[in-house]
């Protein structure tokens, strides 16, 4: 891709600024952005957010599972059905 794209959102950024300029065309403007890509873009926030606060709860709970599985006897995770030995 290269260094072109610096040049394309140069001259998209300089052609939205002369738009600017024209009263009809930067009413048309508003428009489209407080009906259109702010709403996108609050649900694209909304979501990033949901799914970051799951994966940083999915991600404590296998660090909780993590720490009860090394702090935990082996007797404790495994049982078997056989009793230990009482008289030692």
């Amino acid at each position: 891709m290269g260094h072109s794209w610096i040049f394309w959102g140069a001259v998209t950024l300089a052609l939205m600024i002369g738009l600017l300029m024209v009263p009809g065309i930067r009413e048309i403007l508003k428009a489209a952005f407080g009906n259109l890509l702010i709403p996108v873009l609050s649900v694209i926030f909304v979501t990033t957010f949901r799914w970051m606060i799951w994966a940083i709860k999915e991600i404590l709970e296998a660090h909780l599972i993590l720490m009860k599985n090394l702090f935990s006897p082996r007797r404790a995770i495994y049982p078997t059905l056989e009793e230990p030995d009482q008289d030692g």
